[in-house]
């Protein structure tokens, strides 16, 4: 994403996912939340890609209310009623501490998008592990939420610099330098493979209409 043209195809690749989703729709919770997620995406990579300058807020504000969807989508998706709880309790705990955490660590330091930003990798986090605890049924969002996490990590990376001393020779320092090459592609291909979580949805809400 260092060129126009590059950005370009990005980004119509995430509007080309969020269109194509529809067609998969299956009346359920689970397509609504997904639906919902990649618009926030589209809206975030509005603000972080499309646009010359990036407006870094209001495009993590954006990918907070994908991952809100993301997890409002494992949770509607869970049949069992015990671990639904644990999954509840534990964002919520999760939200308090990413903040927490945040003034700690930063201090003086902290801002609105170091927050926010904080608060949207723990919900990532949070999302990745419960659709791999649901991976049988889940298999496609949870192999796609990965590669979004890897690549999402390599940008976090690159810009803690903007907060902390990265020193040259250091291991983040080297996965900055490594990952860059991986991290867009990862990217694209998390957000192609989103909305194909939905086809095995799809395709037994076709086979019922068939049967019928």
């Amino acid at each position: 994403m260092r060129n126009v043209a590059f950005s370009l195809f990005s980004y119509i690749c995430i509007i080309t996912s969020c269109l194509f989703c529809i067609l998969l729709s299956d009346g359920s919770k689970a397509y609504l939340y997904t639906q919902i997620g990649l618009i926030g995406t589209v809206g975030a990579d509005f603000f972080l890609v499309f646009l010359p300058f990036q407006l870094r807020v209001p495009g993590m504000i954006c990918f907070c209310a994908t991952q809100l969807a993301y997890f409002l989508r494992t949770y509607s998706e869970d049949e069992n009623p015990i671990r639904k709880k644990v999954h509840f309790i534990l964002r919520i705990a999760v939200s308090v501490l990413s903040v927490a955490v945040t003034g700690i660590v930063l201090g003086s330091r902290i801002d609105a998008l170091s927050l926010i930003s904080v608060f949207y990798y723990a919900h990532l986090l949070l999302n990745v592990i419960f659709s791999f605890v649901q991976f049988k049924k889940l298999h496609i969002l949870a192999i796609a939420l990965f590669m979004f996490i890897i690549s999402d990590t390599l940008i976090g990376f690159d810009n803690l610099s903007s907060y902390l001393l990265i020193p040259r020779g250091s291991i983040i320092y080297i996965i900055m330098r490594l990952g860059k090459s991986f991290l867009y592609p990862l990217y694209i291909a998390s957000q192609i493979m989103i909305p194909l979580s939905m086809v095995p949805r799809k395709r037994k809400a076709l086979q019922r209409k068939t049967t019928e």
